[in-house]
Parts: C-alpha cells; structure tokens; sequence
C-alpha cells in the first residue's frame, strides 16, 4: 500500500482493512531488514555523523529522523536515505536526498479514506564553506514530487536557515500545490546550519491516489570572492584607462 525510500512502509489511519492489517506485518519484517542492510554504494548514507564534501562545501548531518505518526519514529539510516553532490549549471553547490538507489523518498498508493500525517522526514544540516575567502550568501529549495489526488492532499517541505551561532537567517518554503522552488539571498557566511522539514499529509483523501515525494535539492550560492572582486575592479579601472588613451589619440 506504500513504499518509503524503495520499501514498503504503513501510514497510520484509523480502521484499517484486512489488506492494512497484513501490511501491517509486512513492515515490521522490512524495519528489521533496515537494521541490517547495507548501505548502497552510490551517494552518502543519510544518518547522524556522515559527512560529504564537494563544490566548495561540506555538508555534515547533525540530526535526521522519519515518522509515520502512530506507527514509529526511526533514525534515517534504517530508512534507505541518501545525499549526493553536484556543481549546478548556475556554478553553485547543488545537495540532493532521495532514496538510495535514486528510489523514492517515500510514496504512497491506497484506496479508501484517510485523514493524518502520512510521513515526516526531518534532517538538520551543517554547510561549511571550503573554498578559501568564500561565503555563502544565498540558497535554492525545490523538490520533485507529485499527486494523483484531487483532495486536499499535500506535498511540502521548509528548510529554516540559521547561522554558526543559531541567529535565524531565512526560511525557504515548497508545496507541491504550488510552484515547487524558493530562493533566498543574504549576508555571506561560511558556516550555515539548515533545518529541513518535509511532509507529506492528506486530509479526507478518497478513492484510489498516489503520492511520491522523489527527491529535495538545495543549492548553495557562493559570494564573490573579495580576490576575485579586486581583479574585476583592477580590469574595470584598466579598461577605462585604454578607452581614455585612445580618445586622446583621436582628438
């Protein structure tokens, strides 16, 4: 009835059918195979102490944690998570999470009706910049996801931005019932802590609907380097003495 990150997991609506009762037993034999499968070799595990650097950044994961509400709360590395780096077309910072595998974060297909939280992934970030004299002065969020239902069902996600110091900076909000990226510019840092919060909740959702949350991508914009800012403004200065020269030499 549902899948979380390639697996089967179970929401948590009230009257279950016979078909939930028996999936009910088949999640707790795929939460003991979470326990001891290892994990995928492509991409970072998505748990507490991992760490990946790429692009000028390192992203280390202070906390992480999924819920079914009224099921379980589990730790993300049981959850077949992961994090991958790239350089985005734009020259930023670009971390996506998805399931291993390129699977899922988590999806959902039922008939019937429900009513709750279906599924809360929640995963703090630490971002600390590597490149020599750069900061991080802005930040995209935006997710892949989608729904068959026409109720009022919903895909969200938030990332709250603070600094080394906790002292909020921004907070970048998605839902898939709108459009599905935000950005945000601020005063350049090197240390960045981010807090994302991503659900997906229905309410009085009937008939037969899927819903799948793939993937969430954050990029990090880099400030100008002050060298590089020096350089620019040395080119400037050096242009227009040309253009000065050469006026002269017409006149």
């Amino acid at each position: 009835m549902s899948a979380m990150a390639g697996q089967s997991g179970l929401p948590a609506p009230t009257g279950l059918r016979r078909t939930g009762r028996l999936a009910a037993w088949g999640t707790a034999a795929l939460l003991a195979a979470f326990a001891t499968a290892s994990p995928a070799a492509a991409g970072t595990p998505l748990m507490v102490g991992s760490a990946l650097s790429f692009d000028g950044v390192k992203v280390e994961i202070t906390s992480c944690s999924f819920t079914l509400p009224g099921w379980f709360t589990l730790g993300c590395g049981l959850g077949g998570f992961e994090m991958s780096g790239s350089t985005a077309a734009d020259g930023s910072a670009q971390l996506v999470i998805d399931g291993i595998g390129n699977q899922p974060i988590y999806s959902y297909t039922g008939r019937g009706t429900w009513s709750g939280t279906y599924f809360d992934l929640q995963v703090t970030e630490r971002i600390t910049t590597t490149r020599p004299g750069a900061t991080i002065d802005g930040a995209t969020f935006s997710m892949v996801a989608s729904s068959t239902s026409n109720r009022r069902s919903a895909i969200t996600g938030s990332a709250n931005l603070s600094g080394p110091a906790g002292s909020p900076i921004d907070t970048l909000s998605i839902d898939l019932r709108k459009p599905s990226d935000t950005s945000g510019l601020f005063s350049g840092v090197s240390t960045l802590n981010v807090t994302k919060d991503l659900r997906v909740t229905t309410s009085n959702l009937g008939g037969v609907n899927t819903l799948i949350l793939s993937s969430v991508t954050q990029s990090f914009h880099f400030a100008p380097e002050p060298a590089s800012i020096a350089v620019f403004l040395v080119g400037t200065a050096g242009l227009g003495l040309l253009r000065r020269r050469a006026r002269r030499r017409r006149g």
